[in-house]
């Protein structure tokens, strides 16, 4: 029986189009051969890897099987700081000291690389299924908040010293913008991979964390962002933090902190049973990962989060039999956990920090300072860092000498750099999350309202901790992070049925009483 002709000609534009792409890949492979040897080596691995990843995706032939590979990928990425960076911009002008805050080069990562090739794909997918009436969903309260972020940062190149770190964080926040707005169009199953992995990373991660604690030492793990363990002084000997693949301590805090919620939560929702071990093993890695960190703020975070997502996901079956029986696993693990876990967490509270707590009102002051002087549009996007020493009236700012460095306050940092007009929108970035997921959880699925909770849980304890530190400003990966999360509770949001008043009427019915009373 012959093939219908429609049938036979995309058969022949799918082996054109594999063609094509595998001879400009070759072209493009010969090219890059030329130069990367004489790379870095985190460079190399990065464009070695990207490569074999591209032949494998092409080799799995089916759309659906690429994307899901490339959640998997993505997955991942938000775990490790593997990526590329270029074009630097490492000194402030007039200034010869390394700076910290917001974006300082263009990079490309691998969580990025992974959801720009998941969205072409995707739409590779549309046009080759010859769907022509697909549009892009997108959640337009959560967007319009980064948006108006975006675009108030960029009145603030007015007041600016670097105009150029400006451009680049609008770079970022664009970057930023495009996670949240891929994810919001994943499919539900994409969505259940794309946290089963973060569970397996989370799990990873302490793996290493847990072995740079034993050892004191890092294990080489420099091409995935691995960093040298950060030495604190607590009662006047030296412990050290655990980095993991992310950068500092207080960074892989964040990571814990975020995802903690998220995967306590699908921990209480799983209906079956592997996948309520994997999400268990993930919640116990996160509370030793945390350990390991010796973030207090971090676990300061864990009372108000976990307690409020077990409240929303059991709030139907709190007085249940088998709720008291969790509640009291939970309880017998913590108690096992802390037998081993309290002396270190009171040594790290109550003993000597060499001044590290103290160090972080005199820069709150430092930072009013300035925010008092350009209370409408701040010193600029991502220009706190070089700003902070000239503008500061109180001298506190001197405290690094060593390098330009930002106020321990996300809040501030933020309202020192784009004032009261951009403060608004990203305040209400995180507001906003929290009001679309309990939007969620009250008018979706099970699975829907613990997704939803867990997420914006994990928000609520990065906004905690962000009274003590800078936050996710300092970091892409958790920044990317924090926008897939985002992501998630739009995408759950568009997901939702319509309400009783948003049902569209047939035609048929709108003279007549449609839809019936009850």
């Amino acid at each position: 029986m012959n093939k219908p002709v429609g049938s036979s000609r995309k058969h022949q534009y799918a082996i054109w189009i594999h063609f094509l792409v595998l001879f400009f890949a070759g072209i493009l492979a010969s090219l890059l051969a030329i130069n990367v040897a004489s790379l870095p080596l985190k460079f190399s691995v990065a464009i070695v890897g990207g490569g074999i990843g591209f032949v494998a995706l092409l080799l799995l032939g089916s759309f659906d099987r690429m994307r899901i590979v490339l959640v998997i990928a993505v997955a991942f990425g938000l775990s490790v700081s593997l990526d590329v960076s270029f074009m630097h911009n490492l000194y402030a002008p007039d200034t010869f000291v390394t700076r910290v805050g917001g974006a300082q080069a263009i990079t490309v990562s691998l969580a990025f690389l992974g959801i720009i090739t998941y969205a072409l794909i995707s739409f590779i997918e549309h046009i080759f299924k010859g769907n022509l009436n697909w549009k892009l969903r997108y959640h337009i309260t959560l967007i319009t908040m980064q948006l108006l972020f975006m675009v108030s940062g960029i009145l603030t190149l007015s007041n600016a010293l670097d105009s150029l770190s400006v451009i680049y964080e609008e770079i970022r926040l664009l970057t930023l913008l495009i996670c949240s707005l891929v994810v919001m169009n994943m499919p539900r199953r994409h969505i259940e991979v794309l946290l089963v992995t973060i569970a397996v990373s989370v799990c990873i991660q302490t793996l290493i964390a847990g072995a740079q604690w034993a050892t004191g030492s890092a294990l080489g793990l420099g091409i995935f962002g691995e960093e040298q363990l950060v030495k604190e002084s607590i009662n006047m000997e030296v412990s050290h933090r655990a980095t993991g693949t992310i950068g500092h301590s207080n960074i892989l805090a964040y990571f814990y902190e975020i995802t903690g919620p998220l995967m306590f939560a699908m921990m209480l929702w799983a209906r079956n049973w592997w996948l309520r071990i994997i999400f268990f093993a993930a919640v116990c890695a996160t509370a030793a990962g945390m350990l390991f960190t010796l973030s207090r703020a971090a676990w300061l975070t864990v009372p108000f989060t976990f307690s409020a997502v077990f409240v929303a996901v059991y709030r139907h079956r709190i007085w249940r039999l088998n709720t008291a029986i969790w509640v009291l696993i939970l309880l017998l693990v913590a108690a096992i956990g802390l037998v081993y876990a309290l002396p270190i967490i009171l040594e790290r509270i109550l003993g000597d920090d060499a001044g590290s707590l103290s160090h972080r009102m005199p820069l709150n002051y430092a930072a009013w300072s300035i925010i008092e002087q350009f209370p409408m549009i701040g010193v600029g996007l991502n220009n706190f860092a070089s700003s902070f020493g000239i503008y500061d009236t109180t001298s506190y700012s001197r405290l690094f000498l060593d390098h330009d460095h930002v106020v321990h306050n996300m809040y501030l940092l933020v309202l020192g750099e784009v004032g009261v007009l951009g403060f608004i929108p990203f305040l209400g970035l995180f507001l906003s999350s929290f009001w679309v997921a309990l939007e969620v959880v009250k008018r979706g699925d099970s699975w829907q309202g613990a997704v939803a909770i867990g997420a914006a849980c994990g928000l609520l304890a990065h906004m905690i901790h962000g009274l003590f530190d800078p936050g996710f400003k300092l970091n892409l990966t958790i920044s990317q992070l924090i926008y897939v999360q985002i992501g998630i509770i739009g995408n759950l949001a568009l997901s939702l049925p319509p309400k009783r008043d948003e049902v569209i009427v047939p035609k048929v019915f709108r003279n007549s009483s449609w839809p019936p009373k009850h």
